[in-house]
């Protein structure tokens, strides 16, 4: 009977009941981050749907999708999605006649993706909660190899397996800390560029 009373007494406190919903709240914002560690083309000769793989937060292994969205319309490659466990964003061309400015929306918020130079699809700009980083390709027109311009000793590189054949890509990271969103938009830039569409 004491301990009845005691749930009641819990129950019906509004500091209790407020903080509960706060802790719930945050909860349900919180997003785990994953280390992605590399894409794969699920078939041999179409390049509408991969298989992406990473590591969770405590260290274990699993696997994703980045596809088209609407496989079968004319303008199939503006819009892709990309799911990995509890990660879901949407990807898409902001504007209909321009390939070369995107957009990544999550549960996170959002960032624009789009080109430094107009026609160079070698350097691109992330943008996100005001901040901008610069994603390019680590020699001009070779679209296998894919950079990140940080600090000495921050290093985010994207490539191919094996050289001229975007079927398959590896993803390196060394002291680096960036938002999941942004990882994604650089995966993303680095196979959309380098397949055939």
């Amino acid at each position: 009977m004491l301990k009845l009373k005691i749930l009641m007494i819990f129950l019906f406190n509004k500091r209790f009941q407020s903080t509960f919903f706060l802790l719930a709240c945050c909860a349900c914002l919180i997003q785990a981050q994953y280390d992605l560690t590399g894409a794969s083309a699920v078939w041999d000769d179409a390049f509408h749907e991969w298989n992406v793989y990473g590591y969770d937060q405590q260290e274990e292994e699993v696997e994703g999708t980045l596809r088209v969205k609407w496989q079968f319309r004319e303008d199939a490659w503006k819009e892709w999605e990309f799911e990995l466990e509890d990660y879901r964003a949407q990807i898409r061309q902001k504007f209909a006649n321009d390939m070369h400015n995107w957009e990544l929306r999550s549960d996170n918020g959002s960032l624009d993706f789009k080109l430094m130079w107009r026609n160079d699809i070698n350097q691109w700009q992330i943008h996100w909660n005001r901040k901008r980083l610069k994603w390019r390709t680590k020699f001009t027109n070779d679209l296998n190899d894919w950079v990140f311009d940080g600090e000495r000793d921050q290093i985010y590189t994207v490539y191919t397996v094996y050289r001229d054949d975007p079927r398959d890509w590896e993803i390196y990271a060394e002291n680096i800390e960036l938002p999941m969103d942004v990882r994604v938009a650089m995966l993303f830039i680095s196979i959309y560029y380098a397949i055939p569409k």
